[in-house]
């Protein structure tokens, strides 16, 4: 991840209006392989004008966050956590002990594991923010690979129904439309 100058503010600007708050940023993936480390502290700019590319983690929206068409709805979003992308979040720890921290039986597949965290925390009376002033850019990653994400989703996708069918529901209905 590449953060602007101003993206933890662009996170805590939040915290001190509200005792229980944890925000959700845009991703945008980008090809970075030609760009130093010491590029991005001496010259932000040129981050801005990286190329952004398809990711598997964006599925549906071509290059553009897919959660965008729900940030549009936030108000009335009847199941936040689904916005819960784990590349740009930020949540105060006791929260995170109170839900049980990270639910460790989605360990080992890809997905879904942000997601079902996200959800718990908006069900322990969290309020779940869309920051869109906090942009994170995302260098994909080989560490995970297609096939493996390919092979994962499903196992989780359906840990995440078995927890909270309503959500599973919402989801088949969205991704229709999307």
């Amino acid at each position: 991840m590449i953060c602007p100058p101003s993206f933890i503010q662009s996170h805590m600007n939040w915290f001190h209006k509200y005792p229980k708050v944890a925000t959700i940023g845009l991703r945008k993936f980008v090809k970075a392989d030609r760009i130093k480390p010491e590029e991005v502290i001496n010259n932000f700019s040129r981050v801005l004008s990286l190329p952004e590319i398809y990711s598997i983690s964006n599925t549906r929206r071509g290059i553009v966050d897919k959660r965008i068409i729900e940030f549009e709805q936030w108000s009335i979003h009847p199941f936040p956590g689904n916005c819960f992308h784990g590349g740009n979040v930020a949540y105060w720890r006791d929260d995170a002990v109170d839900i049980g921290l990270w639910n460790e039986d989605f360990n080992g597949n890809y997905g879904y594991e942000d997601i079902e965290f996200g959800q718990r925390l908006y069900e322990n009376d969290t309020k779940l923010v869309y920051e869109n002033t906090a942009t994170s850019y995302h260098q994909e990653n080989n560490f995970v690979s297609v096939r493996q994400r390919q092979q994962g989703l499903p196992i989780n996708r359906q840990k995440l129904y078995e927890l909270f069918p309503a959500l599973g529901s919402f989801r088949q209905e969205i991704l229709a439309w999307q």
